[in-house]
């Protein structure tokens, strides 16, 4: 997984990223020290990224996508491990490691976690949100139309792959007993807070622009309203059975989707508009990381 590890890096860091193209060209190594230095921490986007930046984020997607149809076998199904109280955890080695942070430069296997997967997602949600802000806003300049773009298909697909090894894992480590009670309290909080900073752009995006794009889910159909409609899903302390029904006030409105979220911003998650996995991730933060 070091590989997918130095790609969401790479992804990460756009400005990096066109540096190393850039000298690569002219061959004179990494160029000034200084200047590589601040390239590398700088996780800023490029306001106007040239084709071959471009060109390499998508050849680095499409390798990414791949790392995570492979990473698909090595992880239970997500309805399965979600709806199944019978599904052996133990069957399952964990893939991603329970840390948050951001991925390093260094190619450090032990290194693939949580953090990498989410910090593939914002690169994801970076992408798609890019083009349509500018168009939105009187402040950007219009998108050149002829300004070459990672194709929204190949984005999509990494975001929702993304997002299914990430629940997959989550519900993983919450079914295995051996888990500690700290663990498990430090996954569903840092998991709901990253999955609300990670999927609030582009939720805020969708809703300036009327709606969402729903042609693609590799979720299977039905799975977040399934998933609503239960009182709980993953149990508390031996995460083998359903929890204890969680109510608002009168019982009738759902809680919201983290705690620093308000009822109104927790309700656009689960709009009918919305594409299948933001109403998966919206269902699970509410059912599961609770």
């Amino acid at each position: 997984m070091a590989m997918v590890q130095m790609y969401v890096a790479l992804l990460i860091r756009p400005q990096y990223l066109l540096h190393l193209l850039e000298h690569a060209k002219v061959g004179d190594g990494h160029g000034d020290s200084k200047l590589l230095l601040q390239h590398q921490t700088s996780l800023d986007d490029v306001d106007q990224p040239p084709n071959s930046l471009v060109d390499a984020q998508h050849r680095i997607l499409k390798l990414v996508v791949k790392a995570l149809l492979c990473l698909k076998h090595f992880t239970p199904v997500l309805p399965e491990i979600l709806l199944d109280q019978s599904v052996d955890v133990s069957e399952w080695q964990p893939v991603l490691q329970l840390s948050f942070g951001t991925p390093s430069l260094d190619g450090d296997v032990s290194g693939f976690s949580f953090g990498t997967l989410l910090n593939c997602v914002t690169a994801c949600i970076r992408m798609l949100t890019k083009n349509d802000s500018r168009a939105l806003s009187p402040h950007r300049a219009s998108p050149d139309p002829k300004q070459a773009q990672v194709p929204r298909p190949v984005v999509q697909l990494a975001l929702e792959l993304s997002l299914e090894v990430l629940l997959s894992q989550a519900c993983r480590y919450l079914r295995d007993p051996n888990l500690t009670p700290r663990d498990r309290q430090f996954l569903k909080r840092e998991l709901g807070t990253e999955l609300n900073s990670c999927l609030s752009p582009l939720n805020r995006q969708m809703r300036r622009s009327g709606g969402g794009d729903k042609t693609l889910s590799v979720t299977p159909p039905g799975t977040a309203g399934v998933l609503l409609s239960l009182p709980g899903t993953l149990g508390q302390g031996s995460g083998s059975g359903p929890s204890t029904p969680q109510t608002g006030t009168g019982g009738s409105r759902p809680p919201p989707l983290t705690p620093q979220m308000s009822r109104s911003s927790s309700q656009t998650f689960s709009s009918t508009q919305d594409p299948a996995y933001f109403r998966l991730v919206h269902a699970f933060v509410q059912k599961v990381l609770k």
